[in-house]
């Protein structure tokens, strides 16, 4: 069986080439990094991707019989914004469509219906574009996915190691249920390889608030935090403040409401077994050691 995982280099992208390539599929990837920063690059053939060019998709998707989606953006970058890159997913589902893809498996975010902001709006768009497109596919909708790379828990952890004070916004009772990138590349072959077509929840084994998630990230590093509570529009106010600064931004206006206060989290199936206490404690003189960037994410499995 031949893969194409879109962005397979990436955080998630590369847990799931390496789950396939450990169990003797073929893969191969389009991209937006040099094949060099991945240990497995070698056994991944990439080519530089145009998702704004149906023909050179359909070209690069030749020869392949499911499509693994991890493509997006997490903010708007030069001209391509969130319109674009819903257009540009649509491209690359009819390619699939056009060269005979047997299923899709496209990745989204928990609970994107009903919420204000353009980047829920356009997941909702590409959910949409993934199944009218008529290929076999299932979405999937994980919260949080951690493991070695992931940028929010590193960088509350960078930002502990600064200073004991963890601001919060809202009452910080608004659920996690986090899963670790290992059992996520599991669920997401799986999906591959069966005919569920549909809406699918990437969730963990534990549910917590995210005061607890923040405890517990700070006792793991031996910084035990004193949590503030605050507005989420005075936190939203500091963090763009505090983006300015840093190249890659703290929390955006969405993550602040949608995924934190308002993320609509109600306790699901596991879909995993790893648990983040568990993975905190094995990473713990790594963890936030330095501030992470979303192009500057360690490789290392």
């Amino acid at each position: 069986m031949t893969y194409m995982v879109t962005g397979a280099f990436s955080f998630t992208g590369r847990h799931v080439a390496k789950r396939l390539l450990e169990e003797g599929e073929e893969v191969r990837t389009m991209t937006r990094f040099p094949q060099s920063a991945s240990p497995f690059a070698e056994a991944v053939p990439a080519v530089p991707f145009d998702y704004d060019d149906v023909g050179a998709l359909t070209q690069a998707l030749r020869g392949c019989d499911r499509l693994i989606n991890t493509y997006w953006r997490r903010q708007p970058e030069g001209n391509l914004g969130y319109d674009r890159v819903v257009q540009q997913s649509k491209n690359l589902f009819a390619a699939a469509k056009a060269v005979g893809i047997e299923r899709i498996v496209h990745m989204s975010i928990n609970d994107p219906h009903g919420k204000k902001f353009p980047y829920f709006r356009a997941k909702c768009a590409t959910e949409r574009a993934v199944r009218e497109c008529t290929v076999s596919s299932v979405v999937v909708r994980p919260q949080l996915v951690f493991g070695d790379g992931e940028l929010l828990i590193n960088n509350l952890a960078w930002t502990l190691r600064q200073s004991r004070l963890a601001a919060v916004p809202g009452d910080g009772q608004y659920l996690m249920q986090p899963i670790h990138a290992s059992d996520y590349a599991e669920l997401i072959v799986g999906l591959s390889r069966n005919r569920r077509d549909g809406v699918v929840n990437g969730v963990g084994p534990d549910v917590m608030t995210y005061d607890d998630m923040v405890s517990m990230v700070g006792n793991a590093i031996g910084r035990k935090p004193r949590i503030l509570h605050v507005h989420p529009k005075f936190f939203d106010r500091v963090a763009r403040l505090i983006n300015r600064f840093v190249e890659e931004p703290t929390v955006l206006d969405y993550e602040v409401y949608g995924c934190l206060v308002e993320n609509g989290v109600v306790p699901r199936e596991p879909q995993g077994t790893r648990r983040l206490v568990d993975w905190l404690r094995d990473h713990a003189d790594s963890l936030g050691r330095r501030y992470a960037d979303q192009d500057r994410r360690p490789f290392s499995g």
